[in-house]
């Protein structure tokens, strides 16, 4: 961990939060599109099983595909979540003096 003192006063920087944000904005993103695909694929399956499973009525790599879409999910939420941690630290670096030996 960086133990140099910021330039800033008990305020995060504009990177940390500018990733936060983005980050939080692609989790926004994300969530909606898993919100709106989740109906979409059941509906499928559902219209494939009626037809005695007919997977011609399937979408191509539909099961790689939901996968991805859920898996984004996730893979923003750590995104957002490492992002609000660096927010944490590059706040909490204000009050380490550059003459001051580092804490052990």
């Amino acid at each position: 961990m960086d133990k140099r003192r910021a330039n800033h006063f008990g305020k995060p920087s504009a990177w940390s939060v500018t990733s936060f944000v983005l980050g939080l904005f692609a989790l926004t993103t994300t969530s909606l599109v898993a919100i709106l695909w989740n109906p979409i694929d059941e509906d499928i399956i559902n219209r494939a099983d009626a037809a005695g499973w007919d997977t011609s009525m399937l979408l191509p790599h539909q099961t790689e595909l939901s996968l991805l879409i859920n898996a984004s999910v996730l893979a923003t939420f750590v995104i957002v979540v490492t992002a609000f941690m660096g927010m944490l630290t590059s706040r909490r670096r204000t009050g380490i003096s550059a003459d001051s030996p580092a804490p052990v």
